[in-house]
């Protein structure tokens, strides 16, 4: 069985100055690590984490991809409804999406700010997702919430943080740590989100 190729570098924060942002000060950030570094999950149909700093009203539009390794196939494409508030928010893939064990994905996730004059400015962010299959060392892991599998560590620890377990913060706060985004930990966990079918 071979294993998944080697990804691209990620790309958890938009490219481009200030003037290429919707706010001065704020980005649309993935709650993925930057770098070359495999990304994987045990999930066919896993959930994408991100952290938006807009209200709605800032918002025109919001646009989810999934291609396939090589680009030449979309996997899944649907506009999302902003979120009531600012935060963190999961987006799950719809069961009737189903992404195949050893494969490699690339996503983009895309929000476009409104503007009082000209065109919506547009932000996007970029990762990848490897399906692995599960085996009992790697579903101690997702239970461990190690960043080693960090889309389904997150939905664990979103989850448990969202319904303040006992010591959920810390998980929470060491997770994100780990991925670099340790300045997101106080930041509001909206409700997950599950994706529409394509539209």
């Amino acid at each position: 069985m071979s294993s998944p190729p080697p990804p691209r570098p990620t790309k958890s924060r938009p490219l481009g100055g200030l003037g290429n942002v919707c706010d001065g000060e704020k980005t649309i950030i993935a709650l993925i690590p930057d770098g070359q570094r495999l990304l994987v999950t045990l999930s066919f149909s896993p959930t994408f984490w991100f952290y938006i700093p807009y209200q709605p009203e800032q918002i025109d539009s919001i646009e989810f991809t999934i291609n396939s390794f090589d680009e030449k196939t979309q996997i899944y494409r649907s506009r999302i409804e902003a979120p009531s508030t600012s935060g963190v928010i999961g987006l799950q893939l719809p069961p009737s999406v189903k992404l195949e064990t050893n494969q490699t994905y690339y996503w983009y996730f895309q929000l476009n700010c409104k503007r009082k004059q000209g065109k919506p400015i547009s932000e996007k962010v970029e990762g990848h997702v490897s399906v692995l299959p599960p085996t009992p060392e790697r579903v101690n892991m997702v239970e461990r919430m190690d960043s080693k599998i960090v889309y389904d560590a997150l939905t664990i620890a979103a989850d448990r943080r969202s319904k303040k377990l006992p010591g959920a913060e810390q998980d929470w706060q060491r997770l994100l740590n780990s991925l670099g985004k340790g300045n997101l930990a106080t930041e509001p966990i909206l409700p997950l989100r599950m994706l529409p079918k394509e539209n």
